[in-house]
């Protein structure tokens, strides 16, 4: 074996390896939005469990108490749809979109922020245009924006 076949082989072989990182990414994160997505769908049909508050404590409505899918953002012209976790960390990002800690959730006083890779969940968002719809649908509430 000649030192340039050595190469030729290396760079197969490195190839063929992220390939198959690039494409085990893709295929997890489509399967956890599928999941995700039937599992938010299922807590909208379900009856909501009665609160249970300690006594000296009231429910603040822009803190997520849950695990799981906390909502749906979806840009219909765009045909983007994707299930936001709680979160910003590299994990989180990898499979949702994530909303940022410290900031609301949307209906809440101040601006709730979201987190996405331009490059996955958000690649489509430089078509955006004034006048755009964006939907973002949590268990309770459907909230619609316009693009200014």
């Amino acid at each position: 074996m000649t030192v340039l076949d050595f190469f030729r082989r290396l760079a197969l072989g490195i190839a063929i390896g992220s390939l198959s990182v690039f494409f085990g990414a893709a295929i997890y994160s489509w399967l956890f939005q599928k999941w995700e997505g039937a599992r938010f769908d299922a807590s909208i049909n379900a009856p909501a469990p009665p609160a249970k508050a300690a006594p000296h404590q009231t429910a603040k409505p822009d803190v997520v108490v849950s695990t799981g899918p906390i909502g749906r953002l979806s840009v219909p012209r765009l045909h983007l749809s994707a299930i936001v976790e709680d979160g910003d960390d590299d994990q989180t990002l990898l499979t949702a979109v994530g909303h940022v800690h410290g900031t609301p959730l949307p209906g809440a006083a101040g601006n709730a922020a979201l987190a996405g890779h331009r490059d996955t969940f958000f690649s489509g968002l430089k078509d955006l245009r004034r006048g755009d719809e964006i939907i973002y649908e949590t268990r309770s509430m459907i909230y619609r924006y316009r693009v200014d």
